[in-house]
């Protein structure tokens, strides 16, 4: 079983005059159970074996006529996606004890745009 969310929040700008009183802060929803890590990390790694799987099968069709093949334009594709990784991965890794989370947010929304765009392009 789960731990219930709770809601936390954490203080980002105080007033300067009123020590007290907070002028910004950031709230995100969390459990002491769940491990967002581990499941990013499930996620990613899930990407990254289909990536890899997608690469295998392109190298063993590599000499097939180019009539009849269209793995050149495949592992153009996979190529980039790698390099989203390679560049998205350790920055949200770097970003994940930031607790401003719309940067994360707008980060992971770029990773996946980026992503998508290169499959349909």
């Amino acid at each position: 079983s789960n731990a219930p969310l709770y809601f936390k929040r954490i203080p980002v700008l105080y007033d300067p005059v009123e020590t007290d009183f907070v002028l910004k802060s950031v709230g995100f929803c969390q459990s002491d159970d769940v491990d967002v890590g581990m499941y990013m990390f499930m996620v990613e790694f899930y990407h990254l074996y289909i990536l890899l799987r997608a690469a295998f099968l392109c190298f063993k069709t590599r000499n097939i006529h180019d009539a009849f093949s269209e793995g050149k334009h495949f592992r153009f594709a996979i190529l980039s996606q790698c390099q989203i990784f390679m560049i998205g991965i350790p920055l949200l890794m770097f970003m994940g004890s930031n607790p401003e989370e719309n940067l994360f947010v707008f980060v992971e929304t770029c990773m996946t745009w980026l992503k998508d765009l290169t499959l349909l392009g």
